[in-house]
């Protein structure tokens, strides 16, 4: 019997057809309409869910003052996309807690669309676990060995979506540990494109699938975390100890 994960009621896996997740993010900009919108065109094509982003700018950058920026402008060169002020890019992309996400909750239950989010530190997952409950949690590239929020959500027994694009085998082999040891709910590893950058996003990983494949396959559902903007699709594979 193929395994398979359920996902608020739908089974994933590849006995089963694809299910696919529309990313919000941040597109929302904080309007509700614009979000309405958002979830309309994700149940209009197909989608099975929706999924957000639940951070604060505190919880994922330091707020830096505009003079010491000024005197280090290899910061301006390196961080928030070129904006220069990663604190400032979070502060204008990120989903405020409360109203707004209880809203959003709200808009999935009015399109039948599952609504789930990516935590992005212990307060975010708290905040999710106990405020939403909901049947999912995506866990990004960066995070997937951030142990500490990772024993928050194992301990919510629900499925854990864990982006594994950046990691080695040894660490994504560690997470797996942790989590068993954990006791956490079922897991699916996906894979994808590396980076955010226009120029990397070019490659949609499919090369890392394969190797998860022959990795994890008979262990774990498998799924692919798209920013794909077209280009190739081989990617590399997994590093060891690298």
């Amino acid at each position: 019997m193929p395994r398979e994960v359920i996902i608020d009621g739908k089974k994933v896996g590849v006995a089963h057809k694809p299910y696919l997740i529309a990313e919000i993010s941040g597109n929302h900009l904080r309007d509700l309409e614009r979000a309405r919108m958002i979830f309309s065109e994700a149940k209009n094509a197909g989608a099975d869910a929706v999924k957000i982003q639940t951070y604060t700018p505190e919880s994922l950058a330091v707020e830096i003052s505009t003079e010491r920026l000024d005197e280090n402008p290899q910061w301006r060169e390196a961080w928030g996309w070129g904006t220069g002020d990663i604190f400032n890019l979070y502060k204008q992309t990120y989903t405020p807690p409360g109203d707004f996400t209880d809203a959003l909750f709200a808009l999935g239950k009015e399109f039948s669309l599952t609504v789930f989010s990516t935590p992005f530190s212990v307060e975010d997952a708290k905040l999710l676990a106990e405020r939403y409950q909901p049947p999912a949690y995506k866990i990004g590239a960066l995070e997937v060995d951030f142990f500490p929020m990772l024993e928050v959500l194992a301990a919510t027994k629900k499925p854990l979506l864990l982006n594994t694009a950046i990691a080695t085998l040894p660490k994504i082999e560690a997470t797996l540990d942790f989590l068993s040891r954990a006791k956490s709910g079922p897991i699916i590893l996906m894979t994808g494109p590396k980076v955010y950058h226009e120029d990397a996003a070019k490659n949609f990983g499919l090369g890392r699938l394969q190797a998860l494949r022959e990795r994890f396959g008979g262990d774990y559902v498998l799924g692919l975390s798209d920013h794909f903007r077209g280009g190739e699709y081989g990617g590399n594979a997994y590093g060891g100890e690298e």
